[in-house]
């Protein structure tokens, strides 16, 4: 059951976000704003946030009467330290990118609104990229801690 679990983790935010780059290029859905902004990096500050905590909880219940297995504790810890990693720089790309993209827009359109901006391809992929990256990471952690309790053992302190 794990697999099929672990393959729709890795593949529908792939898909997601396949969707919204093909939705970028073919209905002109690459602009960013500064309400987009916000929102994609209140859920960036989520997923650092909420990744953060696990990680803390999961480190400090180490040595317990009851522990899972290394291997788990492992691969969940990597999977919301990848997420703890990326979604800062996920931030940092998105405001400079904003920015940039601001920047062009008022070259262009010195009359026009402003706070808003059209990102190029390689942009949208970079931040596609970083942000499947930290959504991969946030994923998988909690997969994988969500598994430990079917592998608790009684460690050998309690033996």
């Amino acid at each position: 059951m794990f697999p099929v679990f672990f393959l729709l983790a890795v593949i529908v935010p792939l898909v997601g976000l396949y969707s919204f780059w093909r939705d970028a290029q073919t209905k002109g859905w690459d602009w960013i704003s500064a309400d987009s902004l916000k929102m994609y990096v209140d859920a960036s500050k989520t997923f650092l946030t909420a990744s953060g905590i696990a990680v803390a909880i999961v480190v400090g219940s180490l040595g317990g009467k009851l522990s899972p297995p290394s291997w788990i504790v492992q691969r969940a810890v990597a999977g919301l330290v990848t997420c703890v990693v990326f979604a800062p720089i996920t931030v940092l790309l998105l405001y400079r990118l904003y920015e940039r993209a601001s920047a062009r827009h008022q070259e262009a359109e010195p009359e026009g609104v402003h706070g808003q901006g059209k990102l190029t391809r390689i942009e949208l992929a970079l931040l596609l990229v970083m942000a499947y990256v930290t959504l991969e990471g946030f994923i998988l952690g909690f997969l994988y801690l969500a598994r430990a309790p079917f592998h608790m053992t009684l460690s050998d302190v309690w033996r």
